[in-house]
């Protein structure tokens, strides 16, 4: 149960140094007794990246109860009273202006988005700076579906010439005007990818003297797709998800599963960060924060490159 005490004093602690409560409501009820009255699993599970999105954005309660609703006053209301009642806050918050109480639970939520099950778990100091950029009063940020700076990593099984090799795809929403959208592929990586070297036919090629005779060849190159390969340059290097297109109309490779599932998200003015579906045996689970980076716009570009081999 350590690690969960550490977590829940870091939650609790933490509310004063994230600045949530101003200086006359700075009393917290910290006791070790608490943890007993709270439903962790129920509190931090978080089932869906859809219910990540609401969380961040004060769109539902810790429970998954709406906070967005033609009576949303009533359901804010409803949250702050159920934190007094564990603990989180003390009367004094609740007689603040309603601004300053949306503030706080967006705060709160967020936090607990978290994964601090590790033994590497984040600073406060740098939680606090990301949560009061992200809550900001004046301008708050909010994360959507609909965003173009985010991606998923997909860790695949795949078979290659009767091998089983991991896979790495890195997809993104495409979104159109109308707010349709799917998932598309932006890149591929794979050792075996690197190793690729195409065969390739003698006897088909483009005719050395073609250039007499108006390149009437490349009739035969467009009517035969079957050894496109044959009419590349030997040093022309293809990036891997052109070689996984190629492998995979050739069907030389086959897909098994996707056996770990990660999101980047680097929308966020300063930040990046990761989510990941975090299975702890202490209960904290679901889709939390699993890496927090400050960052500039030069190292989201070899983010970009490096992490997930966009060009």
């Amino acid at each position: 149960m350590k690690i969960i005490n550490y977590f829940i004093g870091l939650c609790f602690l933490g509310i004063s140094w994230l600045g949530i409560l101003p200086v006359q409501a700075q009393s917290i009820y910290i006791a070790d007794s608490l943890f007993a009255v709270i439903d962790t699993q129920q509190l931090l599970h978080v089932k869906q990246l859809s219910q990540f999105f609401r969380r961040f954005n004060l769109q539902e309660d810790l429970y998954g109860n709406p906070l967005v609703s033609t009576d949303s006053t009533q359901y804010h209301q409803n949250f702050m009273k159920d934190l007094l009642k564990r603990g989180w806050i003390d009367r004094e918050t609740l007689q603040l202006p309603n601004e300053q109480q949306l503030i706080i639970q967006r705060k709160l939520l967020i936090y607990s988005l978290f994964d601090w099950s590790g033994t590497d778990a984040f600073g406060v100091p740098l939680v606090n700076d990301f949560i009061e950029l992200v809550a900001n009063e004046n301008c708050p940020i909010k994360i959507s579906a609909f965003d173009t700076d985010w991606y998923a990593e997909l860790n695949c099984q795949v078979v290659y010439k009767g091998e089983e090799k991991d896979l790495q795809l890195v997809m993104k929403k495409e979104v159109y005007p109308d707010q349709s959208s799917k998932w598309v592929m932006m890149s591929a990586y794979a050792d075996f990818l690197t190793a690729y070297t195409p065969s390739k036919k003698i006897d088909k090629y483009i005719d050395p003297v073609s250039h007499e005779t108006n390149f009437i060849s490349l009739k035969r190159v467009f009517s035969n797709p079957a050894y496109l390969t044959n009419y590349r340059a030997d040093d022309y290097k293809p990036d891997h998800l052109t070689i996984l297109f190629e492998l995979i109309r050739s069907a030389e490779l086959q897909y098994n599963y996707v056996k770990q599932l990660k999101f980047h998200f680097l929308q966020i003015p300063g930040w990046v960060f990761t989510v990941e579906r975090i299975e702890d045996s202490n209960r904290i689970s679901g889709w939390l924060i699993s890496n927090l980076i400050r960052s500039n716009h030069q190292y989201k570009h070899l983010y970009r490159k490096n992490n997930l081999h966009l060009q």
